[in-house]
């Protein structure tokens, strides 16, 4: 919940110091220039080890995209450019599609290393509810349901995992 209102404040001074002064023409679309399309790739996150790294790259990946989806909805909200649309939403999905890949790929790493029935039907339950999050995260907004869904299905799988 921090990391929510931290992006809220940010993306609010963000707007306030690029407002125009009164009389100026407005700056054109400021959360243009701070919209990031960086797909993430395997060399930004840790490699896994176990299903506890797998679950902080995933907490990192559900960050990551609620902080690009919600410029992104700035950016479109203050926008009529279909070309700019349709260069959001494609971006969008290429995150997206990059989260699932990577997190896919580690998945299957750690799967196999489970000690237990219950810690891999614990962890294709938590895959299950963390592809639908991320369905859930869009420059529209964020399906708080879903997301709370996921960190549910973390939180039993952490339990059933050896502390570290």
């Amino acid at each position: 919940m921090k990391p929510l209102f931290s992006l809220l404040a940010a993306a609010l001074l963000l707007s306030g110091c690029s407002a125009a002064p009164e009389g100026s023409n407005p700056s054109p679309q400021p959360f243009r220039n701070s919209f990031q399309c960086d797909v993430p790739l395997e060399q930004d996150f840790p490699p896994v080890q176990s299903a506890s790294d797998l679950l902080a790259n995933m907490q990192h990946m559900s960050q990551r995209l609620q902080a690009r989806n919600f410029v992104a909805g700035q950016w479109l909200a203050q926008n009529d450019s279909l070309s700019e649309r349709d260069h959001i939403n494609a971006c969008h999905t290429a995150l997206l599609q990059g989260a699932r890949r990577l997190i896919d790929a580690q998945y299957q790493a750690v799967y196999p290393t489970l000690a237990s029935a219950e810690q891999r039907d614990a962890l294709k339950a938590v895959m299950a509810a963390w592809r639908t999050a991320m369905q859930g995260i869009t420059p529209q907004g964020v399906n708080d349901q879903q997301l709370t869904a996921y960190t549910q299905a973390a939180q039993t799988l952490r339990m059933l995992l050896p502390a570290h």
